[in-house]
């Protein structure tokens, strides 16, 4: 798919809490984004206060107004910064604007889930550096431009995450503007 603009459909990420992965990737991409509201288990009661920190923390600017809208013309420029929540999705936020900013990033009180160590393969896989999967503390060396990963080569190492994983999947095939195919789910697979 080609990224064509910088506000993802409110319909899908009003569904999905983990549409919040899009915001750093299409930041890096379009120096602009602007989300709507994200949905998902617990709509209202999820902040996206640790994705806003992180993203700040590597050089993003809030727009006023409405909603959450960010910019980055210059790019994301590396960082050393600590997570007030060892949040998942949040750790994956800083993961991917760390992997889009040229240089060393340090990201302390990070998630250990194996969400997090499969993004980190995944983003490994693109050339991007990542000292500390699986720990509270990563080191992420980036580039602004990344090789190229083959979606279809990449597995999340846990079955029960391979289901969750289409908005973190989208996400990072969107931080690399790699085309990418979907095809419906086989129930048969889903188990």
């Amino acid at each position: 798919a080609r990224l064509t603009g910088d506000r993802p459909d409110p319909g899908p990420v009003g569904a999905l809490r983990g549409s919040v992965l899009l915001t750093a990737p299409v930041l890096a991409r379009r120096g602009r984004v602007e989300l709507p509201a994200t949905g998902g288990d617990f709509p209202g009661r999820r902040s996206v206060s640790v994705h806003l920190a992180a993203l700040r923390a590597l050089g993003a600017r809030e727009l006023p107004g409405p909603g959450t809208a960010l910019e980055i013309p210059d790019g994301f420029r590396p960082a050393s910064l600590y997570l007030l929540e060892a949040s998942v999705t949040g750790t994956e936020t800083a993961l991917l604007a760390a992997a889009a900013a040229p240089g060393v990033s340090e990201i302390r009180h990070a998630a250990c889930e194996p969400h997090v160590v499969d993004l980190c393969r995944f983003l490994e896989g693109m050339g991007v550096g990542i000292e500390g999967a699986g720990t509270p503390t990563l080191r992420v060396t980036g580039a602004r431009r990344r090789a190229g990963a083959d979606p279809c080569g990449h597995r999340p190492r846990h079955r029960r995450h391979a289901r969750g994983a289409g908005a973190g999947r989208l996400a990072e095939l969107a931080s690399d503007g790699q085309r990418m195919g979907l095809q419906p789910a086989r129930p048969d697979r889903s188990r």
